[in-house]
């Protein structure tokens, strides 16, 4: 008795058309894109804001949720805190940020914003002397800190 062999899934893509290769190609690359932008990106996200914004602004911040629409290019942020440099209370904080991308954002490699909402914006200082508040040291800077050119928005 002989056995046919079943073709395998490499034998099969090179039996198809190039049509069929285009088409195949293109879905896994829109299946790509689909997974990364709806669960891949939005905890890397969250774990590179909430590590980067201390290192820069030297206060702690907390995300609770970053939701991304990588099809409508639209990004939520939910629960941010941003803490005073002593740790005792919120400096900066909002309930929930949404924000509407246009699609040329991604040709022009810049923040091109078509909307961007914010609802229940908070923010805490104190005035600590005559010209001196808990937020004096974000606008001197650092001598340390290079000169960068500034994002693309």
């Amino acid at each position: 008795m002989a056995t046919t062999k079943k073709p395998g899934c490499i034998e099969r893509l090179r039996s198809l058309s190039k049509i069929q290769k285009i088409g195949f190609w293109c879905s896994i690359a829109i299946i790509f894109y689909t997974l990364t932008g709806f669960f891949a990106a939005p905890p890397l996200l969250k774990f590179i804001l909430e590590k980067k914004i201390p290192e820069s602004l030297h206060r702690n911040a907390s995300i609770e949720k970053i939701k991304l629409n990588p099809f409508t290019l639209t990004a939520t942020i939910d629960n941010f805190v941003l803490r005073q440099q002593e740790n005792t209370a919120n400096f900066i904080s909002f309930d929930r940020l949404f924000v509407d991308m246009q699609i040329s954002s991604l040709i022009k490699r810049a923040l091109v914003i078509t909307s961007f909402q914010i609802s229940g914006p908070q923010v805490n200082f104190t005035r600590l002397s005559g010209s001196e508040y808990t937020f004096s040291d974000l606008l001197t800077g650092s001598d340390n800190e290079k000169a960068s050119e500034p994002p693309r928005v």
